[in-house]
């Protein structure tokens, strides 16, 4: 049982009263003690015998447009023998993109077997994926006297998630930029053999079920054995857009003008039927993700995974974060967007590089 200021309030005033009662001849101190006794009596009982679980459930609509405000709606049902006189939940908000979070705290009163409703207004001026969670809930007297935390029971849904999508916008890239990324592919996998017999990827001892078309005679007959050429793969997927997710600094409106440039970067390389994969460093689950970037669906997956993750500063770099991982290095073009340069020397290793900000192409 939890007790607060207004606890210790009403305690004072049946003692005064108490005090009245013994050391006064009025009339009414008996009256007063009988009142505050009874208050705070009733209050712990109310507080202590009802709501010992809940069921909770909380939804939100999948996307909102950033600056409107969104409906959600939260449901609690009460499966006990006795009414609630007063529930109160703890939900809190976070938007996993920036960090910015608020709190909600609705109060609720529900008879037996009956569910209350309540919908309230959501909105967020910053893109991110918005996460609701209910966190817990006291029951109390209608007095907030005393209070006493809940629990809910397993068909609970405690938490929700709403996306606030980037503004997204095809940009102005030259001829000359888009060539870039529309080559013919040059570069030939350095950890996946294939079928190109222009070019060659390993050779090794031959083997049962092993081409005899690709047997390496004049080596062969050097070493006595028979060697065979695995042959090359072309790299298909050869563009590689990094976000580097620093600085956080706390400027919001910074990360919204750098997210909404990566998804219109990569954006415009689709119109331009250039497929290519999108990555960053998620500092949630501590790993870089890449998801490739072949349809208008597979753009908004990799752009609602990109900000369901946060910003923080950090001293490595997307591309230091790149090259220490174990994901696919197997691309023959790199756009780094960042606004700095530390870390490119090591994606230059890996293939051609450009790297850009999110004023470039404005």
């Amino acid at each position: 049982m939890k007790i607060n200021a207004r606890t210790f309030i009403i305690i004072g005033f049946l003692l005064a009263s108490v005090a009245l009662y013994l050391f006064t001849d009025a009339g009414y101190a008996a009256f007063l003690v009988v009142l505050f006794a009874v208050i705070l009596g009733g209050a712990a009982l109310i507080a202590g015998l009802t709501g010992d679980t809940i069921t909770a459930k909380i939804a939100t609509p999948l996307q909102g447009d950033r600056g409107q405000e969104a409906k959600a709606t939260l449901k609690v049902s009460n499966p006990g023998r006795l009414p609630i006189i007063k529930c109160r939940l703890n939900i809190a908000a976070e938007n996993m993109l920036n960090g910015e979070k608020d709190e909600i705290r609705p109060d609720f009163s529900i008879w037996p077997g009956r569910t209350d409703s309540m919908d309230f207004a959501l909105k967020d001026s910053h893109c991110g994926l918005l996460k609701m969670e209910v966190e817990g809930a006291e029951v109390t007297d209608p007095l907030n006297i005393f209070a006493r935390k809940t629990s809910f029971d397993k068909s609970s849904e405690l938490i929700s998630s709403l996306y606030y999508l980037p503004q997204v916008s095809e940009l102005i890239i030259t001829p000359e930029d888009v060539s870039t990324y529309d080559m013919e592919s040059y570069k030939y996998s350095q950890s996946q053999k294939g079928s190109d017999p222009s070019e060659m990827f390993d050779i090794k001892a031959y083997g049962e079920g092993d081409n005899y078309k690709a047997i390496h005679w004049k080596l062969s007959s050097k070493l006595d054995e028979i060697m065979i050429r695995e042959h090359g793969l072309p790299i298909e997927n050869r563009v590689l857009v990094i976000m580097d997710k620093r600085p956080a600094a706390g400027d919001k409106d910074y990360i919204d003008r750098k997210v909404e440039f990566t998804a219109s970067f990569s954006y415009t390389l689709l119109k331009r039927g250039i497929y290519h994969s999108l990555g960053w460093f998620d500092y949630v689950n501590d790993r870089f993700e890449t998801v490739r970037v072949d349809s208008e669906e597979a753009f908004w997956m990799a752009v609602t995974a990109l900000i369901s993750s946060p910003f923080r500063d950090d001293e490595k770099s997307a591309a230091q974060q790149f090259a220490e991982s174990d994901a696919d290095k197997d691309f023959s073009n790199y756009v780094y967007i960042s606004e700095t340069t530390d870390g490119i020397e090591i994606l230059m290793n890996y293939g051609q590089t450009d790297i850009y900000g999110p004023e470039d192409f404005r």
